[in-house]
């Protein structure tokens, strides 16, 4: 616990450390499908189509 209080207190006294994680964090979310509009539409297809196929459908 004291590790993460320490590394916390350490990107808080960081701006230059906190922006780069932030774009590191943002160009990840953006390169990933799963967050563009068509792989959420996708992934909502899935999730309804799941829940008509009802429980335990297509599963071991």
């Amino acid at each position: 616990m004291a590790a993460l209080a320490a590394a916390l207190g350490r990107l808080a006294a960081d701006p230059p450390l906190r922006l780069a994680m932030g774009r590191a964090g943002e160009a990840r979310i953006r390169g990933d499908a799963r967050f563009s509009s068509a792989g959420m539409a996708a992934g909502m297809e899935a999730a309804y189509l799941a829940w008509l196929a009802g429980p335990g459908a297509g599963r071991p």
